[in-house]
């Protein structure tokens, strides 16, 4: 149930990030969410690569090529030349690039991975947006992620952003970084000025109009400092910010978010990093009735430290034994942004916050169906069954969760939140969800080639081919794709924190 591309510079369309080894997503992807040399830091998996335009430049120059050439040999076959395999017009292509290329001669193993890599993703996605041919390096950052909080120590701006020729339009910014609490999600940056590279060196002015995607991004990459003007409801607005770590120093969580109290949380109660507010302070969440507790589930994945694997269901019910041990008996589920993850860990989390009395067994999580029709169905463990435990009886008035979306809460938050509508213990506020319906798998190939894993060890590891393989159904038989979930009135279109947690207070009380 991934989108999550490695290879993406920015936020992608899709915000799902789903990763499964012989299972799903994401992210990708979403959505796509992947650092550009620290512009990115938000669940950032793998440390920030230094942006080489020219190889850029000679990629797009060698897809060019490769579209021109598909487009004639079309023409050619379909009139003169007699039908060719695949492969060998593939090798053709290759042989035109070694021999007669301009830059064939100095063509690096790197790029040719990259060739082939781009090429196996441009065929799939003729037909499927959210498959592509992974590389052995690209398959390993997948499927071996490294948790934010050690991935982040180098330093990042703290935001994300989609490139335009008008400017940089900032789609999230990263609770504890220097940006926090100084831009804002809706800004467009339009101009960088002050700048300085990490040893103090000016660097030259630029408009994000002046120049192409590689080319700004290129020079990003090479700032530690700078003002940024933005365009905010019509005003140019002007911000300094200085590379810096993100969080603030606890460790405890790689995937979750929590505030039981300002005594009981692992989140910011006074500004990190040089950010403008904390975290507590940005999301209101002191404002919550005494009785409400929050959680914050950034995405359904699983992390190796060293020998320890850490998933997002283990994270998440030892966050839920923190809210039963605070005496709190609602709680807010925040899946705002949330790209997605694997559908086990999702349908482990339904096992905790819903409940099924009329079904003996393991509470069902969500139904897959493929191309031919077969259904196969997907359930929470046995000892995931818990929701009496840490909620109790309802009242009968309201439910005793609120689980918050917004556009970018997509495929695995997607299957969470209708499962918990479907079984009736959550209601839904915010915004409607993105609306991915769909499962993908990833395949390993009978081909692999070298790697360097995250422990700077080198090794081998496979080619796989990531796909489309089923739609998922909800409990009850819904299927949400391109459609989402849309809360009911008066609970939609709250798309600030401050409007969600007055939603709340006003819903419990």
């Amino acid at each position: 149930m991934s989108n999550y591309n490695p290879n993406d510079d920015f936020f992608s369309s899709e915000y799902d990030k789903l990763a499964n080894k012989g299972q799903q997503q994401t992210q990708q992807p979403k959505a796509s969410h992947v650092d550009v040399d620290g512009w990115y830091g938000y669940n950032s998996n793998q440390p920030a690569q230094p942006t080489k335009a020219p190889r850029r430049n000679l990629v797009i120059m060698v897809t060019s090529v490769l579209m021109v050439l598909a487009f004639v040999a079309g023409f050619l076959f379909s009139t003169v030349l007699k039908p060719v395999s695949t492969e060998e017009l593939l090798n053709e292509v290759i042989n035109t690039i070694e021999n007669d290329l301009l830059w064939g001669e100095d063509i690096t193993d790197e790029q040719r991975v990259a060739m082939i890599e781009q090429s196996g993703t441009a065929m799939l996605q003729t037909l499927d947006r959210y498959s592509r041919l992974m590389s052995p390096q690209t398959a390993y950052a997948l499927f071996n992620p490294i948790p934010t909080n050690l991935s982040t120590s180098q330093g990042y701006f703290g935001f994300a952003y989609q490139y335009s020729t008008f400017g940089l339009y900032v789609s999230q910014v990263t609770a504890d970084s220097n940006a926090y609490g100084k831009v804002q999600e809706g800004d467009l940056v339009v101009h960088f000025s002050n700048c300085y590279d990490a040893n103090g060196n000016f660097v030259e002015e630029f408009s994000v109009s002046d120049y192409d995607q590689a080319v700004v991004v290129d020079k990003m990459g090479k700032l530690n400092s700078c003002t940024l003007s933005l365009l905010r409801g019509g005003e140019l607005v002007k911000v300094d910010l200085v590379r810096s770590k993100i969080g603030n120093g606890n460790d405890e969580f790689t995937m979750i978010e929590y505030y039981f109290g300002a005594g009981n949380t692992n989140m910011s109660t006074t500004p990190q990093n040089g950010a403008a507010i904390s975290t507590v302070e940005g999301r209101h969440l002191d404002k919550l009735p005494n009785h409400v507790g929050y959680i914050r589930l950034a995405e359904f994945e699983h992390y190796r430290v060293g020998a320890t694997e850490v998933t997002a269901e283990q994270e998440f019910k030892k966050a839920l034994d923190k809210f039963k041990q605070s005496g709190k008996t609602k709680l807010v589920v925040d899946l705002k942004g949330n790209p997605g993850g694997w559908v086990s860990s999702a349908c482990n989390i339904i096992g905790l916050l819903a409940q099924d009395d009329t079904t003996p067994g393991k509470l069902l999580g969500c139904t897959m169906q493929d191309k031919n029709k077969n259904t196969s169905s997907y359930f929470a463990e046995n000892d995931y069954k818990m929701y009496n435990y840490y909620f109790g009886q309802q009242d009968g008035n309201t439910k005793d969760i609120v689980v918050w979306t917004d556009g970018n809460s997509a495929s695995a938050s997607e299957l969470t939140t209708g499962a918990l509508l479907d079984y009736g213990t959550a209601i839904q506020m915010g915004t409607t969800s993105f609306g991915k319906g769909i499962a993908q798998t990833a395949q390993a190939l009978d081909y692999s080639g070298p790697i360097v894993q995250n422990n700077g060890v080198a090794s081998t590891y496979n080619w796989y081919v990531y796909y489309t393989t089923a739609y998922y159904f909800s409990p009850k038989g819904t299927n949400i794709h391109g459609v989402g979930y849309t809360p009911n009135a008066p609970y939609n279109n709250l798309a600030t924190y401050s409007q969600l947690v007055d939603a709340v207070s006003s819903y419990w009380g």
